[in-house]
């Protein structure tokens, strides 16, 4: 078995585990989080496979690590532009909301002022 396989599968392990209980706070980070698990699974699985190791995990579906990969990168692509979208709707409400607290009528008043 290979030594150095087996510590990347620990250490990725423990990041999926660490992530759970933000998973609970953030619906975003959960659909984030999917195929980064379904990853780890099918190359675990391939792992244990490639050197006997039994584990009882049937894997049922038609997907393939390329189709996880393919869904990842249509997701974040998506996810980005959804973040982009955002930040200018904030930036234009911001903008919107400092010019209406430009009072218009109380220019007059303020240059009359005694100096």
């Amino acid at each position: 078995m290979n030594h150095y396989s087996e510590q990347i599968i620990s250490s990725d392990c423990k990041t999926i585990t660490g992530l759970i209980p933000y998973i609970f706070q953030n619906p975003v980070l959960a659909i984030e989080v999917i195929p980064l698990l379904s990853l780890f699974c099918a190359e675990t699985l391939s792992y244990f496979d490639k050197y006997n190791i039994s584990i009882k995990a049937p894997n049922n579906n038609s997907f393939s690590v390329n189709d996880i990969r393919l869904k990842l990168k249509l997701f974040e692509d998506s996810f980005s532009k959804a973040q982009k979208m955002i930040a200018n709707c904030d930036y234009l409400q911001d903008y919107i909301f400092k010019n209406l607290l430009k009072i218009s009528s109380l220019t007059p008043l303020i240059s009359e002022r005694p100096g």
